[in-house]
C-alpha cells in the first residue's frame, strides 16, 4: 500500500486522538444538517399549507352591465288636417309661399312672391263662368277662402298655362283650396293632363256637392237671360285705354267709363268688370248711377268718390292692343261689352 506524502503523513501523525474524535463529530453533524435542509419538498414530514383568502366586493360592484341606447323614435312630421273627405297632402318641400293681392273669380288669383306679382289658375277645377247666376257666388267662396291671405302653392307638373299664369295647387294652412272649392259646390273637378294628379279626388268630391245640393248645385241651371240693355253702358267717349307715357307708372290715367242711359238709379254694388285676360275688378257696396250719371273705374290707386273709382291694380290693365271690357251685375249676368 502507497504510503501517504510528506505532508499529510506528517499532520495525521501529529493530530491526538481527541482532535480526531471533534472531526469526526462535526462531520456527523455536517452530514445530518444536510440531509435535512437540502433535501426534496417531499421528504418533509408535513410541509405547512398555505391558505390564499379572497374577498369579494359587493355583486354589483363586480358586474358591468353594458346596455345599448336606443335611437330616439323618430316622430312624423303631422300631415295636414284633411278635408271633411280627405284632402292628400304633398310633400312640404314642395310647397312656396305667397301673398294673396288679388282675387279675379272661383279659380284664379293674384299672388305676390318675392316683391314680384303673379296670375295663379287653380288645377283640375273650374269655377262657373261669369254670365252665370253662380259665377259671382263662387268668386266670394274663393274670396272667403283666400283674400290676402298667405297661401303655400304646389306644382303639379306645368307651370304655366296658355295665359301665362301659373298653375298651381293652392293651400290656406291645412285646407287646398282648390278641393275645399268642389266640396263647398263652387266649383267643378277638371281634368287637363298632365296635371291629374287630385283629378279623381276632385271626381269624387263633385259628386259629394251635386248629391248633397251644396253651392251652385242647389241654384236652377244657368239661364241666358241677362240684365235689361241700354242701361249703364262704357262710356268710349270718356275712356282713356292708353295712358300718357308708361302705363304701368302712369295707371290712374288709364281708366273705363260707365255712364247710366236709363232714367232711373242703378244700384252697382257687387258688379265686376273685367277684360278678356281674367283681370276683374268688383264695385264696392254703396255704388248707386244715376241717370245720365258717369263713373270712371280709374286702374291705379286712390280715394273713391262719387265721380271715381280705383281698381288698386299693380300694374296696366287695358293697355295690350285691343281688349274687350266685361260689366256684369250681381247675379254675374253680363251687362254690356265694348271691344276696342
Amino acid at each position: 500500500m502507497d504510503r501517504p506524502g510528506p505532508y499529510l503523513s506528517k499532520r495525521w501523525t501529529k493530530m491526538s486522538p481527541q482532535s480526531l474524535r471533534v472531526i469526526v463529530i462535526l462531520l456527523l453533524l455536517l452530514c445530518c444538517f444536510y440531509s435535512t435542509c437540502c433535501a426534496p419538498v417531499s421528504d418533509i414530514p408535513n410541509p405547512p399549507t398555505l391558505t390564499a383568502t379572497a374577498t369579494l366586493l359587493p355583486t354589483a360592484t363586480n358586474t358591468l352591465t353594458i346596455t345599448s341606447t336606443p335611437w330616439p323614435t323618430r316622430t312624423p312630421t303631422p300631415s295636414p288636417t284633411p278635408l271633411p273627405t280627405g284632402t292628400p297632402t304633398s310633400t312640404p318641400s314642395m310647397y312656396q309661399e305667397a301673398r294673396v293681392t288679388r282675387v279675379i273669380d272661383g279659380d284664379t288669383i293674384y299672388v305676390e312672391i318675392d316683391g314680384r306679382e303673379y296670375s295663379v289658375r287653380y288645377i283640375g277645377v273650374d269655377a262657373l263662368e261669369d254670365g252665370s247666376p253662380c259665377a259671382v257666388a263662387s268668386t266670394e267662396a274663393n274670396r272667403r277662402l283666400v283674400e290676402g291671405r298667405i297661401v303655400r302653392l304646389e306644382k303639379d307638373i306645368s307651370e304655366t298655362d296658355k295665359y301665362a299664369r301659373l298653375l298651381r295647387y293652392v293651400y290656406v294652412g291645412d285646407t287646398m283650396v282648390n278641393a275645399e272649392l268642389v266640396r263647398q259646390g263652387y266649383a267643378q273637378a277638371i281634368s287637363y293632363p298632365p296635371d291629374i294628379h287630385y283629378s279623381d279626388f276632385f271626381s269624387s268630391l263633385e259628386q259629394e256637392a251635386r248629391a248633397a245640393g251644396r253651392g251652385c248645385w242647389s241654384q236652377p241651371e244657368p239661364t241666358a237671360t241677362l240684365a235689361p240693355e241700354g242701361k249703364v253702358v262704357v262710356d268710349p267717349g270718356c275712356c282713356q285705354f292708353d295712358a300718357p307715357g308708361n302705363d304701368h307708372d302712369n295707371r290712374n290715367e288709364e281708366y273705363v267709363c260707365f255712364t247710366n242711359r236709363g232714367t232711373e238709379p242703378v244700384d252697382m254694388s257687387g258688379w265686376q268688370v273685367s277684360d278678356e285676360k281674367s283681370h276683374t275688378y268688383r264695385f264696392p257696396a254703396g255704388v248707386v248711377l244715376g241717370p245720365g250719371a258717369c263713373v270712371r273705374l280709374r286702374t291705379g290707386s286712390g280715394s273713391n268718390s262719387v265721380t271715381d273709382l280705383y281698381w288698386n291694380s299693380s300694374r296696366a290693365i287695358w293697355n295690350n292692343g285691343g281688349d274687350t271690357v266685361y260689366l256684369y251685375d250681381a247675379q254675374g249676368r253680363e251687362v254690356t261689352r265694348y271691344s276696342y
